[in-house]
């Protein structure tokens, strides 16, 4: 990966295999975890970049994995809690017990996200200084992650069951949106997910904004 430019666009071309929790020896996860870190310092709301360095991180060691995940959980102070969840447990096994205890605390609501342990190796985390030498006044939260973007991202990825939640914390944010609902119902249609598609069909229901393929879909005309 040496060879990449700092492109986020060409960094497409090579994400995908930092995607899943399995370790692959042959790939260079010192360099991506750099590559991925500079992008994240550029534009920490693309989440694509974080779950990619979330892979990269399980090929390097387990402080490197704990900051990652905080990095995440800070991107989205709170939304897409399913997403948090799986890729907090599923890199569980590689994080230090302490660690793991900790964000497992977070995830049950006992530890609020400003009490995690701080990481050197963290991007965004106040008072942190990693390799980018971020400052402590630092705060991701001052541009708020594009949901969509961040599902359209998964989706590119074939990470279906993201995308799914992504879009469906964008509708419980803003029933109105007409696009989420639009890629949310295909998703749900590919998956013949009918347990998930009930669950937001009575929010939107409740809010006026069910369009004419849900009902057609929950019908039973649509495949």
């Amino acid at each position: 990966m040496a060879g990449y430019a700092d492109s986020p666009v060409e960094a497409a071309f090579f994400l995908d295999r930092w995607l899943r929790l399995q370790p692959v020896d042959q790939l260079d996860s010192a360099t991506a975890w750099s590559f991925l870190t500079r992008e994240i310092h550029r534009d920490p709301r693309r989440l694509v970049l974080h779950l990619a360095r979330i892979r990269a991180a399980v090929g390097l060691d387990a402080e490197a994995l704990y900051a990652a995940l905080v990095d995440l959980v800070l991107t989205l102070e709170g939304r897409g809690r399913g997403l948090q969840r799986r890729m907090i447990r599923g890199a569980g096994k590689w994080l230090k017990a302490e660690r793991r205890q900790m964000l497992e605390r977070y995830l049950a609501g006992r530890l609020p996200l400003q009490s995690l342990p701080l990481s050197p190796r963290s991007v965004l985390q106040a008072g942190a200084v990693g390799m980018l030498q971020m400052t402590a006044a630092t705060k991701p939260a001052a541009v708020p992650v594009d949901l969509i973007e961040a599902a359209r991202s998964c989706l590119a990825l074939g990470q279906l069951d993201q995308a799914r939640e992504l879009f469906e914390q964008r509708l419980f944010e803003e029933p109105d949106c007409r696009t989420a609902r639009q890629e949310l119902l295909a998703i749900y249609r590919a998956l013949d997910d009918r347990e998930n598609f009930a669950r937001l069909r009575a929010h939107l229901q409740s809010h006026g904004c069910l369009d004419p393929d849900w009902e057609a879909f929950h019908a039973g005309a649509l495949p």
